[in-house]
């Protein structure tokens, strides 16, 4: 049985109106101080949390739920005022974090709360992309929120290798992200979100694609509108739009409709060689839960061949008609 707190040290006292405490907590994880000042009769309070290094892995609520956490997370919080107009400021850093593997360096944020509002800002890098991220909450009524989060230079050919697994190194990309949230957390049918994706691109070899303008998806009353995006590249041109609802009663629209380089698959996954091209015109309709499907996908000389495959495929040519989910 693994025990939360290896000492636990804690010193109370009073004095007329006042109370002051202190304790020092050590754990597997590492030793937290906090010191708490309470006055009575006016409900003033002076506050102090530190910890120079917490290991996350070591952490018994990390550990029972196998998020694969590690790093060393370091806090300093302080605050003073009343219960009813509160003031904390508190700055949180960790040095080498790693969530399953995925190193993100110089991860720090900080928190700031005066009277019935707060305020935070965060910052990381994360497969050479810089992450910032930052929001302001009311604390009373409907918590009105505003939030935004940008990513610059984020490196997609890493990030694809991380996620399909056996990717090429070759496999290279980029891509800026910009984000903004906004509404009453209380009321999460009137929040709405906004994301562009100003920069894309994915490239192995000779083969490669991007977009062409921004990408824009919208959330507002319920429903998830992607604008008109289009991709294009070497032997490739893409076009995807649509309307997907979320949480309310409303049909699915979307569509895709373009050529395909399959070239772009050798970058994807390791030991396979493909060629040829993808002629695809598809849409969907109708309930999220029960959608439409129509249209065609042509193929022309496909090819595909892996080590793991005895048998490969070559100069294939054909048609798929999708005819109401058939």
């Amino acid at each position: 049985r693994r025990v939360l707190f290896r000492s636990v040290a804690i010193d109370i006292q009073g004095s007329g109106n006042s109370l002051q405490s202190k304790a020092e907590l050590q754990t597997a994880a590492g030793a937290v101080t906090a010191n708490l000042t309470y006055v009575l009769q006016t409900q003033q309070y002076e506050i102090g949390v530190h910890t120079s290094g917490l290991k996350l892995n070591e952490i018994q609520a990390i550990q029972a739920r196998d998020l694969g956490i590690e790093g060393t997370l370091a806090v300093s919080a302080t605050g003073r005022g009343t219960l009813k107009n509160p003031e904390l400021s508190a700055n949180l850093a960790i040095s080498e974090l790693r969530v399953r593997g995925q190193l993100i360096s110089g991860a720090e944020a900080n928190l700031n709360i005066v009277g019935q509002h707060a305020n935070f800002t965060a910052d990381a890098t994360v497969d050479k992309g810089i992450v910032h991220a930052k929001g302001d909450v009311g604390l009373a009524g409907d918590y009105d929120a505003t939030a935004s989060l940008d990513v610059h230079a984020l490196s997609m050919g890493t990030l694809v290798a991380r996620y399909i697994g056996g990717s090429q190194p070759e496999l290279k990309g980029q891509a800026d992200i910009h984000a903004e949230l906004k509404g009453p957390l209380k009321n999460p049918a009137r929040i709405e979100f906004h994301v562009e994706v100003p920069t894309f691109n994915l490239a192995y070899q000779a083969a490669e694609i991007a977009l062409v303008r921004p990408l824009r998806l919208d959330y507002r009353d319920g429903i998830v509108t992607l604008q008109k995006t289009e991709l294009k590249g070497t032997g490739s041109e893409l076009i995807l739009q649509g309307t997907i609802p979320i949480g309310k009663p409303a049909n699915l629209n979307v569509a895709a409709n373009g050529t395909v380089d399959l070239s772009l698959l050798q970058g994807m996954t390791k030991g396979i060689k493909s060629s040829g091209r993808l002629d695809i015109e598809i849409a969907a309709r109708g309930e999220l839960s029960h959608p439409t499907i129509h249209g065609n996908v042509r193929i022309e000389k496909a090819a595909l061949s892996s080590a793991s495959i005895p048998v490969g495929l070559d100069g294939v040519n054909g048609q798929i008609r999708i005819l109401g989910n058939r």
